[in-house]
C-alpha cells in the first residue's frame, strides 16, 4: 500500500464532515495525518479495514456525492439520509469493485442510483395514493411580476419543473446540466450506453423547455444563460 504524509497537517479538509457520519480522527499534535496517494491505495486500505482510509474516503467524496444528490433532488428533506445511504452502500460493495482506479465514476453511479431509487419510490407511493393533487408546475414570484428571481429561487423553480420528468431522464438531465458532468461520465453514472443517455437527455431537454414556457419569470431568467430552454 502506497501512502504519503501531508506537508501541512494544519490545513483543513476540502470537504466538510457529513453530520450522519462520525468525524474522522484528528492527528495527534505534531504528527501529520496519513493520506493515500491514489484510489487503488485508498480502496486497498478500506478493504483492509483501515480507519484512516475510511475517514479519507468520506472526506474525498462527501462533497461530490452531496452535489449529485442535490442536483437531482434539489433541497430535499431526505438528502442527509440519502447521503449516508450512498456511503453505506459503497462500503458494503467495495469488495466487488473490480477497477479501483474508477472509484470516482463508481461513486457517481451509486449516488445517481440512490437518488433515482428515491424518485421511483415516491412515484410509486403517489400512484397508490387516493388523494393526489392535480398536476401543476410550481411557479415562484407570481405576486410581483416586476421582481427578478435570485439564484436560489431559480434553482427551486428548476427542480419544481424536474418533478415532471421521468426519473431516468431527470437523473441524466441533472447530472449533465446541473452537475456539469461530461456525456461519457453521465452515461457511466447512469450505467447505460452513451447512445441511451443521449436519448434520455434529448427527451428531458424537450420536456424541460416546454415546461419553462409555463413559468414566465423563470423563462425570462433562463433566456440569458440558456436561450435554448426558452425556445418553442
Amino acid at each position: 500500500m502506497r501512502q504519503t504524509r501531508d506537508r501541512n497537517p494544519s490545513e483543513p479538509s476540502a470537504a466538510g464532515v457529513h453530520p450522519a457520519e462520525p468525524a474522522p480522527p484528528e492527528p495527534e499534535q505534531g504528527k501529520p495525518r496519513i493520506r493515500f496517494v491514489d484510489d487503488r491505495a485508498l480502496v486497498d486500505g478500506i478493504r483492509a479495514g483501515n480507519p484512516v482510509a475510511m475517514a479519507e474516503f468520506h472526506d474525498r467524496f462527501a462533497l461530490p456525492v452531496e452535489r449529485i444528490l442535490w442536483g437531482i433532488l434539489g433541497p430535499d428533506y431526505e438528502l442527509s439520509d440519502l447521503h449516508h445511504d450512498v456511503f453505506v452502500r459503497a462500503l458494503a460493495s467495495m469488495a466487488k469493485l473490480r477497477e479501483p482506479e474508477a472509484l470516482r465514476g463508481w461513486m457517481n453511479a451509486i449516488a445517481a442510483h440512490t437518488a433515482r431509487a428515491c424518485l421511483e419510490k415516491r412515484i410509486s407511493r403517489r400512484r397508490w395514493s387516493s388523494a393526489l393533487p392535480p398536476e401543476q408546475v410550481r411557479e415562484v414570484g407570481t405576486g410581483d411580476p416586476s421582481r427578478r428571481l435570485d439564484a436560489r429561487e431559480v434553482l427551486r423553480a428548476v427542480h419544481g419543473l424536474l418533478d415532471h420528468l421521468d426519473p431516468n431522464e431527470r437523473v441524466a438531465f441533472a447530472l449533465r446540466h446541473l452537475d456539469g458532468l461530461e456525456l461519457v461520465d453521465v452515461a457511466e453514472a447512469c450505467e447505460v450506453s452513451l447512445a441511451t443517455v443521449k436519448r434520455r437527455l434529448s427527451r428531458a431537454e424537450a420536456r424541460f423547455a416546454s415546461l419553462v414556457q409555463r413559468s414566465p419569470l423563470l423563462c425570462e431568467r433562463l433566456q440569458k444563460g440558456n436561450p435554448r430552454w426558452t425556445r418553442r
